[in-house]
C-alpha cells in the first residue's frame, strides 16, 4: 500500500489544484477510518494508468464509492475545466480511435472496430486546449464543428489539421469563426491548392506535436482501451490523462 502511494503519476502541483477542488465540494470525513482524499486521488489515478483490475485495488468500494460521489457532484467537469489551458494563434487537432471493450452509449463502427474517438486541440507546447469524446462513426469534420460550436471563446487563428479536416464544410464552419484551416494534404481531384505552400510545408513540419499528444493521452491504459460501460466514468479516467499532459513542465 506505501509503495503504490509513492507513485505519482500527477505532478504534484497538479494534484494539489485538483485537490482545493475535491475538498470544497466534498469535505473529508472525521472518522477514524476515513481514507483521504489525496490517497483516493493517487489510487485512482494508479488504476487508470495501469488499468488494473478492481479485484486487485486496496480499498475497492472506498474507491468505487468515492468516484461515483465525485461524478455525481460534477468534480470531474471542474477539474477538467481547470486543467485545460487558454488558446495560441497556432493551434493542431487530430483525433484518436480508442477500442470499446464494453457496451458504451457513445460508442460506434469503423473499419477498425467499434469504439470511440477522442479529439484533440493542442498548442505548439504540446498542452490541451479542447478535449472531447464521442462515437467514432462520425467525421472527423463534423467532429470539429461540433467541438468549436461547443467552445464559442477559442480564439485560434490558424488550425492544423491533416486531409480528414479539407472539406469545403469545414473550411467555410472555420472561416465563419475567424480561423484559418491549414491541412497536411488536398484531395487528389483538386487542381489547384487551397494553402499557401510554406503553409502546408510547415503543418507537415509542426503535426508530430498533436501527435505526439495523442500518444501520451494512450499511455493511459485505461484510455487507450475503454473498459467503462458510463460515458461519465470514461471522462473521470480522461481527466488524470489530461492532468498528466498539461501538468508536465
Amino acid at each position: 500500500m506505501n509503495f503504490l502511494t509513492r507513485l505519482n503519476f500527477i505532478p504534484q502541483h497538479v494534484a494539489e489544484a485538483a485537490l482545493s477542488i475535491i475538498c470544497a465540494a466534498d469535505p473529508e470525513g472525521s472518522a477514524a477510518n476515513f481514507l483521504p482524499h489525496k490517497l483516493v486521488l493517487q489510487l485512482l489515478a494508479l488504476q487508470v494508468r495501469l488499468c488494473i483490475p478492481w479485484r486487485c485495488m486496496p480499498c475497492k468500494s472506498t474507491l468505487l464509492a468515492r468516484r461515483r460521489r465525485w461524478i455525481e457532484l460534477g468534480i470531474f467537469d471542474r477539474l477538467m475545466k481547470s486543467m485545460l489551458v487558454e488558446a495560441d494563434e497556432v493551434s493542431f487537432v487530430d483525433c484518436t480511435f480508442i477500442e470499446c471493450k464494453e457496451p458504451h452509449p457513445d460508442r460506434g463502427w469503423t473499419k477498425i472496430g467499434n469504439g470511440l474517438k477522442i479529439m484533440v486541440i493542442c498548442r505548439d507546447d504540446g498542452k490541451i486546449i479542447a478535449i472531447k469524446v464521442a462515437c467514432a462513426s462520425k467525421a472527423e469534420a463534423k467532429l470539429l464543428q461540433d467541438l468549436l460550436a461547443e467552445k464559442p471563446w477559442l480564439a485560434i487563428q490558424w488550425l492544423v489539421g491533416d486531409s480528414a479536416y479539407d472539406t469545403p464544410d469545414n473550411r467555410s464552419g472555420c472561416a465563419a469563426r475567424g480561423m484559418h484551416m491549414i491541412t497536411t494534404n488536398n484531395w487528389p481531384n483538386r487542381k489547384e491548392s487551397l494553402d499557401v505552400p510554406e503553409e502546408r510545408a510547415a503543418a507537415k513540419h509542426e503535426r508530430w506535436i498533436v501527435e505526439h499528444v495523442n500518444a501520451w493521452l494512450k499511455n493511459w491504459r485505461g484510455v487507450a482501451t475503454c473498459y467503462c460501460r458510463s460515458a461519465a466514468t470514461y471522462f473521470a479516467n480522461l481527466t488524470f490523462a489530461v492532468a498528466a499532459v498539461n501538468g508536465r513542465a
